[in-house]
């Protein structure tokens, strides 16, 4: 999965001078809360995303993030998320966003892989800090487990703290 984040990023890096001023690349760090069935753990998140602003307040975007793990380490959960974001300017430097998107789910244990496509959601603040440089802080819920009940059965809800660089 890191391996396809990797290399949809380094593709926009290929095609960012055709695209200039439309395309941007974000590290986000934060805490996560997973839970299913009533059993919920809280790690440390980390990931990674590009993407193509296509029109003024729209865009799309692709990453990858480490959701931590359930079941004291033994499960690690992981996605990689394709997503459209919308945003609502509030000022020249603050507006709010809303994400919705599609996400592939890792849930790994030794010797088992189980992988699942769900809704992600999200939203949150973008604070313009300079005009190549971004902060955007935000709210994620990534389902996971049981493929019919989506976000029902397990969920990863995360909060983050993003940089982000406009190219």
């Amino acid at each position: 999965m890191k391996n396809i984040a990797i290399a949809m990023l380094l593709g926009a890096f290929v095609a960012a001078p055709a695209v200039a001023d439309d395309m941007y690349v974000g590290l986000k760090l934060g805490s996560t809360k997973n839970e299913v069935q009533q059993v919920s753990n809280t790690s440390s998140i980390y990931g990674i995303y590009g993407g193509y602003r296509i029109i003024q307040n729209v865009a799309v975007e692709a990453g990858y993030t480490d959701l931590g793990s359930m079941a004291s380490g033994a499960v690690k959960i992981s996605s990689v998320e394709l997503s459209g974001v919308g945003s609502i300017p509030i000022n020249e430097q603050f507006s709010l966003y809303v994400k919705l998107g599609l996400a592939q789910t890792a849930e790994k244990a030794p010797g088992l892989t189980v992988n699942r496509s769900t809704a992600t959601i999200g939203l949150g603040g973008l604070y313009n800090a300079t005009p190549t440089i971004d902060a955007r802080f935000g709210v994620d819920v990534y389902g996971f487990g049981d493929e019919k009940t989506a976000l029902r059965e397990g969920a990863s809800v995360l909060l983050s703290a993003s940089a982000i660089y406009k190219f």
